[in-house]
């Protein structure tokens, strides 16, 4: 199988407060990405910026990929300027002038070196799940295929964007697509793990203050006069997760208290106590935290 590595430049669950990322974006990925986040809301992970080194296809970035319970996963290639399919060329023009571009190639790169570095990953259990590559082209008309590769339904034009949700759902539902549609814990363990791959966090919207206020509130109690009862001393297993000082009382076995922590992090299942899941363990709302990893 090929090696893949993957870094995530900018991770994001686009959630609204999110602020902008650390790499500066262009106009056309900003305007990809506000339709994704106005559309989509809370019922898909959105990352941009995500890069890979793949042996089949080199260092692959992709501009946005989109995650979506049983349905998907949409890789997007966003080119910006006015694109054109000449003579068997796609060429892409802007105020600095013309050149080609390969978009077709550059999302199905992306596409397989997602799908590499999952099949890599000795948590993922999945298999291959459904994908396909899209082209965006915020400030092209697109009215036909670009060329025998750029099929219409795959290709995001300007007046594709306050519908771009239906049109990427509207793909991924083709019947004749073999590969199985990935479940919500699925979901949650491919951005967990691209997540843990590159060491990063989410931008500081609802989900990173609802876990940071969580995480205040217990240690204000706390501190407060209701002692250190119950507090364990939280040892390393081999998991991988760091020594602590204090156990959430939200989870059984002993999660840490921290102001970030994923599953994996804990790599075993939780039950969830008292309904309440500051770390978002549980994808499902079963109350059972990281179902796809084994019992502790």
């Amino acid at each position: 199988m090929p090696r893949v590595s993957a870094a995530v430049a900018e991770f994001e669950c686009w959630e609204r407060g999110s602020p902008v990322a650390e790499r500066t974006q262009t106009k056309s990925e900003n305007l990809i990405a506000s339709a994704l986040r106005e559309q989509f809301g809370d019922d898909a992970v959105v990352l941009t910026g995500l890069r890979f080194t793949d042996d089949r296809h080199g260092d692959v970035e992709a501009d946005a990929i989109v995650f979506i319970p049983d349905q998907g996963v949409a890789i997007i290639e966003v080119k910006g300027g006015v694109v054109e399919y000449v003579n068997g060329d796609w060429l892409v023009r802007t105020k600095r002038g013309g050149r080609r571009c390969h978009p077709v190639k550059q999302a199905r790169g992306a596409k397989h070196a997602l799908r590499s570095f999952l099949e890599r990953q000795p948590e993922w259990s999945g298999g291959r799940i459904r994908a396909e590559w899209f082209v965006a082209m915020p400030f092209t008309s697109v009215e036909r295929d670009f060329g025998p590769e750029g099929r219409r339904e795959q290709l995001i034009g300007s007046a594709d964007l306050p519908s771009i949700r239906t049109q990427i759902e509207g793909v991924l539902a083709n019947p004749e697509m073999p590969e199985r549609r990935p479940t919500a814990l699925e979901i949650h363990l491919a951005s967990s793990l691209l997540h843990a791959s590159a060491d990063v966090r989410p931008g500081f919207g609802k989900s990173f203050l609802r876990r940071w206020g969580a995480w205040l509130g217990i240690m204000l109690l706390l501190l407060g006069g209701l002692g250190f009862r119950g507090i364990q001393h939280f040892t390393s297993r081999s998991t991988g997760v760091g020594v602590g000082v204090g156990c959430s009382p939200h989870y059984v076995p002993c999660v840490p208290l921290r102001a970030d922590m994923d599953c994996t992090q804990i790599r075993h299942q939780e039950r969830v106590v008292d309904k309440q899941d500051p770390y978002h363990l549980d994808a499902d709302g079963d109350g059972l935290g990281c179902e796809v990893w084994p019992k502790p």
